[in-house]
């Protein structure tokens, strides 16, 4: 294994963990994500039954309440958004990460073919070598008879 070609599988082994911990990047803005999406969710839920009697106080609370989920609402709604941006973000992440793994792995996997190509070439090469010796050393031998 030439030295060129040792390089370029530590490459390869370096895209592969870039491209493993883009994954768990995504893996992770995913799950962030769909928190965010639950706490929307849960905020939506009625915080009054229908047959809830009201009051005063009741309706006092619930105004209140209702300040206070409005601000969640929005903040979780925007921390929502927030979320889907980076999982766009991570997602454009991993699909470089990807390509890049692959082109590395493809140019040394032609590279590979390359110097198989090679050994093979000089291979045959050789054997023409030897063959053409053994006629030569055949024509002599003839000859010396």
């Amino acid at each position: 294994m030439s030295g060129r070609e040792s390089r370029l599988d530590v490459v390869a082994r370096i895209r592969r963990l870039r491209e493993r911990s883009a994954q768990r990047q995504l893996a992770d803005a995913q799950l962030r994500y769909q928190r965010a999406h639950e706490k929307i969710e849960e905020l939506r839920k009625p915080a009054l039954e229908a047959d809830d009697h009201l009051d005063v106080v009741k309706l006092m609370a619930l105004r209140i309440q209702g300040i206070r989920s409005a601000e969640e609402f929005e903040l979780a709604a925007e921390e929502l958004r927030h979320t889907n941006a980076e999982v766009a973000e991570a997602m454009e992440a991993v699909r470089h990460a990807t390509s890049r793994r692959k082109a590395v792995e493809n140019l040394a996997e032609r590279r590979r073919l390359a110097s198989a190509a090679v050994a093979a070439r000089a291979s045959q090469a050789a054997l023409d070598e030897l063959v053409m010796m053994r006629e030569a050393m055949k024509d002599r031998s003839w000859m010396d008879d």
